[in-house]
């Protein structure tokens, strides 16, 4: 028998019939979660962000800090990654002072991506 490896995640699932039994299943289905995202639209609310920032004469570490995030992600779109990756580098810059930046710029694809990774 071959093993086949998904992930599925909040989801639920039945078995059905006599002596049926279910051990160790992980369930693990990937690249779907992106598949809508308009890189285009995302790319230029990075853009906006990153001038923002840029011309900003005194920045907090903080800001700072989220300069070189988001330097890095336009690198990783730059270099023709997965929107997989792209959001795997988000994930890792993803903090209150991306979120608030981003709200604040009304870069509403970005804020709703930085909301979703910190629960917000």
């Amino acid at each position: 028998m071959e093993k086949y490896k998904v992930e599925i995640n909040n989801s639920q699932g039945i078995i059905m019939g006599d002596n049926n039994e279910v051990k160790d299943i992980t369930f693990n289905i990937s690249g779907t979660e992106y598949e809508d995202l308009d890189l285009q639209k995302f790319k230029n609310e990075l853009l906006i962000l990153e001038a923002f920032l840029k011309q900003k004469k005194e920045k907090k570490n903080e800001e700072k800090v989220l300069l070189a995030d988001i330097i890095d992600v336009n690198q990783v779109i730059e270099e023709k990654e997965s929107k997989e990756n792209i959001m795997k580098q988000i994930k890792n810059s993803a903090n209150e002072v991306f979120l608030n930046t981003s709200v604040a710029l009304g870069t509403n694809t970005i804020t709703a991506i930085i909301s979703k990774f910190l629960g917000v």
